[in-house]
């Protein structure tokens, strides 16, 4: 008490406690209100001020991401996980079917397959890249599937998180150098076969037998032109086939430490989880068995909680293997932030 007397009193009011009759409890418990007030006002000046300061910086320019893969390997699936736990507001999408040269039924289209890049105008995606990772708004066309006609030209906003989704999202090395990160969807051939058909023939109305002759016209520039983009990567997902049943396999590079997520995840659930490291600086890992989208959630909480500090709320996480691939790459996104 004799100190803060000195601190906040002059010797002409020291007579002042005095006065009021103030003993020393009484000048402990306006201490420790003071000592209160201070650590509210520090933690506000944190929450309103520090924190918002923290987030701004770590998303000083958009994070840009590319997703390649073959048709019907389920891009604009992963691409839909990935908004549930960033969110759309944070969240701008480009679709490369998008800079196809022509509309369906155009002659062109009978000697020049989809996954050719001659098919698509990639020098434009790259330039649209280029602005959105620079904060620029684009204005782009968008093909649709339904009626194989483009839209007029409308506006995409650059955003916290870009992810351009495709069969050429990384093909020009100009486009792949400005990438933080590159994702390829690589199911094993029969499994990319289901998938094909049950999306082309429930979504698109085709016949199951015009759906495989197409794979089979096209096999030769999926080779060529889409899977090349495989050694790029800085995440191969591979649903692989065992046994009869399915299994997912991941690949990235070995820098990422998995080892707590991979704890909880062997911790908490029944899955059977392989990792090992392989020789050219990559770690692999295969997950087999079911979980609930309950169990990923808070294996996320656990794992994730600079989401919050990043003002990312009301994610929404998958159950099986969707939600195993959300948590790698999650995990992948936050090391690049």
């Amino acid at each position: 008490s004799e100190y803060l007397q000195l601190l906040f009193f002059s010797d002409s009011t020291s007579n002042l406690f005095e006065l009021l009759r103030l003993n020393d409890l009484h000048v402990n418990v306006i201490f420790t209100l003071l000592q209160v007030t201070l650590l509210l006002f520090l933690a506000e000046l944190y929450h309103k001020g520090i924190k918002s300061h923290i987030n701004r910086k770590l998303f000083s320019q958009p994070l840009l991401i590319g997703l390649s893969g073959d048709s019907g390997s389920g891009k604009t699936t992963l691409t839909s996980s990935i908004i549930d736990i960033f969110g759309s507001s944070n969240t701008s999408i480009i679709r490369g079917d998008d800079m196809h040269k022509w509309e369906r039924g155009n002659k062109n289209w009978k000697t020049i397959t989809h996954l050719n890049p001659k098919a698509n105008d990639l020098n434009q995606d790259l330039e649209h890249i280029k602005k959105l990772k620079d904060g620029y708004t684009i204005y782009r066309q968008k093909y649709n599937h339904d009626n194989g006609k483009f839209t007029l030209p409308f506006q995409i906003k650059s955003n916290r998180l870009v992810v351009f989704e495709g069969l050429h999202s990384f093909y020009l090395r100009s486009q792949s150098s400005l990438y933080d990160l590159k994702i390829y969807l690589d199911p094993e051939q029969e499994i990319l076969i289901n998938r094909k058909i049950k999306r082309d023939v429930g979504e698109r109305g085709k016949q199951e037998q015009d759906v495989l002759n197409q794979i089979k016209e096209r096999e030769f520039d999926s080779k060529q032109f889409v899977q090349s983009q495989k050694d790029l990567a800085d995440i191969i997902i591979r649903p692989i086939l065992k046994n009869g049943e399915e299994k997912l396999k991941v690949i990235l590079h070995a820098e990422v430490a998995l080892d707590s997520m991979l704890a909880l995840i062997s911790q908490n659930t029944e899955l059977v989880v392989e990792h090992e490291f392989l020789e050219d600086n990559k770690q692999s890992i295969v997950f087999h068995g079911d979980v609930h989208s309950n169990i990923i959630e808070l294996i996320a909480a656990e794992e994730f909680s600079v989401l919050d500090e990043l003002g990312i709320h009301n994610t929404k996480w998958e159950e099986g293997y969707k939600g195993l691939m959300q948590l790698t790459v999650t995990k992948c996104i936050l090391d690049k932030i």
